[in-house]
């Protein structure tokens, strides 16, 4: 199967087997464009590959494929200044705030806070693996289909604003993390290339990501409290 996707506002010729990909992808679908930014093409052997690195027995081929093209996708983007980071990404007023967390700490619980605490205002992004990109001098977060287990997502980007690291605690606490700190929590949630050039491009974005854009850890209850701290601290850092 053939089809033409637009993620991060990169153009991608997919070459591919199962049609679970395009019904996932069928809100980044454009149409046969004059010019393409990379050629993806996934085989039997990406797939085979793809399964073993996590042990997926359960899943189907085609959800696996998914994945395999997703993997792919990440080691070209870098060329382009694109990264993907494992998080939560929301706007509010159309401005984009980013949540990183090891899984089950509450990332989207964050985000839900979000949008019980200030309604209408809030737009998801990308609830689990987010692209972020660097265009015309700014840090923008971009949505994508690969939005985690509750599939929340739109195919918008907005600048990014602020990225708050979570944890849990029994009380609302936040603090501003150095620089060096920002790196050790980013490390962990961004995807890091195979290949070396790729990599070296995707750490030469992070440590440019992360001297622009205000970084935070964030300990916290389940509260609204916790939301409108988080969001009132990284939007009064940014315009200062």
């Amino acid at each position: 199967m053939n089809a033409f996707f637009k993620l991060a506002d990169l153009v991608v010729a997919a070459t591919f087997q199962y049609e679970y990909l395009l019904k996932q992808c069928k809100d980044y679908v454009v149409r046969r464009p004059l010019s393409v930014d990379m050629e993806i093409s996934v085989s039997s052997e990406d797939i085979a590959k793809e399964r073993a690195k996590d042990n997926n027995g359960g899943f189907s081929n085609g959800y696996i494929e998914s994945l395999a093209f997703y993997r792919k996708f990440a080691e070209q983007a870098a060329a382009f200044d694109c990264i993907l980071f494992h998080g939560s990404a929301l706007s509010v007023d159309g401005e984009g705030y980013l949540f990183g967390a090891p899984s089950g700490t509450g990332k989207s619980t964050h985000s839900a806070l979000y949008r019980r605490q200030f309604g209408d205002r809030v737009e998801m992004v990308n609830d689990d693996k987010p692209l972020l990109r660097r265009m015309n001098g700014g840090f923008y977060v971009y949505g994508t289909p690969w939005d985690g287990k509750h599939h929340l997502s739109q195919n918008i980007s907005v600048p990014l604003r602020g990225i708050c690291f979570l944890q849990q605690g029994p009380i609302n606490e936040i603090r501003k993390l150095t620089f060096f700190e920002a790196i050790g929590a980013s490390l962990g949630q961004i995807y890091r290339p195979e290949d070396k050039e790729a990599l070296s491009k995707v750490l030469h974005f992070t440590q440019g990501m992360l001297q622009s854009v205000p970084v935070f850890e964030l300990k916290c209850t389940i509260s609204n409290e916790a939301a409108e701290l988080s969001y009132r601290t990284m939007k009064g850092a940014y315009n200062v």
